[in-house]
């Protein structure tokens, strides 16, 4: 069917090219046809307009199969002498009407690699032209695209001045200013925003598929300087992104100090939370960039602001081991040492779970609640002798924690350890004098825990601390017949002996 002209120019573009490839491919079965294609490449390659002439001349009435058709490395004479920034060879091959806009086996037309290898002369003469600047290539960049990710500032200007789409969108929507943002080139970003006037002047707010904006992408990356050109607008600072989060939260958990004191001096809100609540001091806190922290104490961020689960900075500090960070935010004197989550731990809890020593330690010489319970009724040691983590339970049992404690269902830390097997812990406890005959809700000690879980080593340390290992649970059974019951007959042995 015929091309009408109420097509947008692109469609048009890729129509004709679509059904010029058509046509070449219809003819591709010449070898003659094949080598003129090649040798006027060759020529094109190394800008002998003589030879070029003469092709053109001898291939008169084939000129546009000839020019067009990919070479054995996919350029076509096109593609080839604009790479090679040949504007005269361009020009003696737009005398020939061949067309400039052809994209090569690759993809890529004449504008696009003179804009990748920073050739002005010929992206000017392709603008006289009037090419259009906005095709993309097979990947989806136009040439402004690729100027900006090559960091030609030069090209770019021309293109801008030229009216190229600065909106145009790349793959996952990334703009001309997303890319630019993201390489900090903030003189590209001037450029960009200081384009003329009218429908295709960059929008410094456009969001790409992640729902990020150049603002945020910039933030992202630590690019100050470029941040700068952005919050002119409180739209900007504010905008977020798919997941909720805004730029002052990506500076703050990406450490960017610098980034988020331009924010901060240009009426950020210091506590603008993320969708679950998340504040820049919550996520700076978690990723232990303590330059951050001190910046937004400073700047009186809320320090006991939580988040849904109700935690807060000096929690997540505390579960990631940021002891630096977790000092900063005592010493700020706005933290609650005991606070608890919605789980019921305090940041004492999470530092014990984390594993983390010297965290704990801060926390025991600050006054945290050693035998504070959480939902479960368990103190902080629970989780430290659960997981085998000695040096944290040694820090606990020096803090003289309450090792006789028990949870919600009665069990002690004894338990805990029996069930799971951490002999070297329960060794901890018994030569603490722990209580070794209290029961849980089942009527349950250490031994029969031991024997239902098949723990054989803690069986041997219980054995030799004097467990009766006869005794019964609430429902009559012994360790030895739990041993059995659940397929463990070497603790069944082992009781025995």
């Amino acid at each position: 069917m015929p091309i009408t002209g109420i097509l947008p120019a692109l469609e048009l573009d890729i129509a004709m090219n679509r059904q010029r490839h058509n046509l070449v491919a219809k003819v591709i079965d010449g070898d003659e046809l094949r080598r003129a294609c090649e040798k006027i490449i060759e020529a094109t390659r190394s800008n002998d307009a003589k030879k070029v002439r003469r092709y053109l001349n001898r291939f008169s009435q084939d000129v546009l199969r000839v020019c067009t058709l990919p070479g054995p490395e996919g350029y076509s004479a096109v593609t080839s002498a604009a790479e090679h920034g040949h504007v005269d060879i361009l020009r003696l091959l737009s005398e020939a009407n061949v067309p400039l806009h052809w994209n090569d086996e690759h993809g890529w037309t004449a504008l696009h690699l003179g804009a990748l290898r920073a050739h002005e002369a010929v992206v000017r003469f392709l603008i006289e032209c009037k090419v259009n600047l906005d095709y993309k290539n097979r990947e989806g960049w136009t040439a402004l695209h690729v100027a900006v990710r090559k960091g030609q500032e030069v090209i770019v200007r021309t293109l801008i001045n030229a009216k190229a789409n600065a909106n145009a969108v790349g793959p996952e929507g990334w703009s001309a200013l997303h890319l630019a943002a993201a390489a900090g080139r903030r003189d590209i970003v001037d450029v960009i925003m200081k384009g003329r006037a009218g429908w295709h002047r960059a929008n410094p707010h456009v969001q790409n598929s992640h729902g990020a904006t150049p603002m945020y992408v910039a933030c992202q990356n630590g690019h100050s300087a470029v941040v700068e050109a952005f919050v002119g607008t409180m739209e900007a600072i504010t905008t977020r992104q798919r997941h909720g989060w805004g730029p002052i939260h990506v500076a703050a958990a990406n450490g960017h100090t610098q980034v988020l004191a331009v924010l901060l001096n240009n009426s950020a809100f210091v506590d603008f939370q993320t969708r679950n609540g998340e504040t820049a001091l919550y996520l700076a806190s978690q990723n232990g960039h303590s330059d951050v922290v001190m910046l937004l104490l400073k700047s009186l961020a809320n320090a006991e602001l939580a988040t849904r689960d109700d935690w807060t900075p000096v929690m997540v500090a505390s579960s990631c081991g940021q002891t630096a960070v977790v000092k900063a935010l005592l010493d700020s004197g706005r933290v609650s040492i005991n606070s608890q989550n919605s789980d019921g731990d305090t940041a004492l809890h999470l530092a014990a779970a984390g594993n983390s020593r010297d965290t704990v330690a801060l926390l025991v010489q600050r006054g945290a609640d050693v035998d504070r319970k959480n939902n479960q009724g368990q103190s902080a040691i629970f989780a430290p002798a659960k997981k085998d983590f000695r040096a944290v339970v040694e820090e606990l049992i020096g803090a003289e924690c309450d090792l006789d404690l028990q949870d919600a269902n009665g069990m002690t830390c004894a338990h805990v350890t029996a069930m799971q097997n951490r002999d070297r812990v329960l060794q901890l406890l018994i030569n603490q004098k722990v209580q070794l005959d209290l029961q849980d809700a089942a009527g349950r000690t250490p031994v029969h825990v031991a024997a239902l879980h098949g723990s054989r080593e803690c069986l041997v340390i219980l054995n030799v601390a004097g467990c009766d290992v006869y005794q019964h649970t609430s429902d009559g059974f012994t360790p030895i017949y739990l041993a059995a019951q659940n397929g463990h007959k070497k603790v069944g042995f082992t009781l025995r002996v």
